[in-house]
């Protein structure tokens, strides 16, 4: 699925930072194996220390 970012889009930080970090999510679960198309991946704020990635 491709999606066109409108320039307000890109100037919203928020919105680039959680693009951003699901793009690496999706990234990261399919090195894992997971069909990211039926899986749900959700993005949350933790201490850098702290971040995992989780795959059931």
């Amino acid at each position: 699925m491709t999606a066109t970012l409108t320039e307000d889009v890109l100037q919203d930080d928020i919105a680039v930072s959680l693009a951003r970090a699901m793009a690496t999510a999706n990234k990261h679960a399919r090195e894992l194996g997971v069909d990211v198309i039926q899986s749900l991946i959700t993005v949350n704020n933790a201490p850098r220390n702290q971040c995992r990635a989780v795959a059931k």
